[in-house]
């Protein structure tokens, strides 16, 4: 992975927030939540991102309708079953997430306005879901 200049670990092993692309990757442990990549603020901060989203296969763009892109969404990934995946905050307007082929429901709130769709997650690729909430 081409993203450097670590400035803080979260929680080792774990956890990992990187300047310059202000992204938050996590990965959970065996059984817990799929691996994801948060963050894209900025032109490098998304350049970033574009360079190693081969490396997963959903990918989340959180914006308001105008096309400003947002952060600070709750997001949250159930499975076909209804079961949650994920549940976190987005630190930026980008998501990659890791997650077997299959039917999942992303979730998006931001200031208690729901966005929800349902996604199929394919064998090979990326996957983009764009979430838009109205301003203000």
């Amino acid at each position: 992975m081409s993203i450097t200049k670590p400035i803080l670990a979260l929680a080792a092993g774990s956890s990992l927030l990187l300047c310059g692309a202000a992204v938050l990757l996590a990965q959970g442990s065996a059984g817990a939540e799929p691996a994801y990549l948060a963050g894209g603020i900025g032109t490098s901060g998304r350049e970033e991102l574009a360079a190693v989203q081969d490396q997963y296969s959903l990918k989340l763009v959180f914006a308001y309708t105008t096309g400003s892109f947002l952060a600070n969404v709750v997001v949250e990934i159930a499975d076909a079953r209804g079961e949650a995946l994920l549940d976190t905050v987005s630190s930026g307007p980008w998501m990659l997430v890791k997650l077997p082929p299959g039917r999942y429901r992303v979730t998006g709130t931001l200031n208690g306005v729901v966005r929800s769709t349902e996604v199929e997650v394919p064998g090979q690729g990326l996957r983009e879901v764009n979430l838009r909430w109205p301003p203000g």
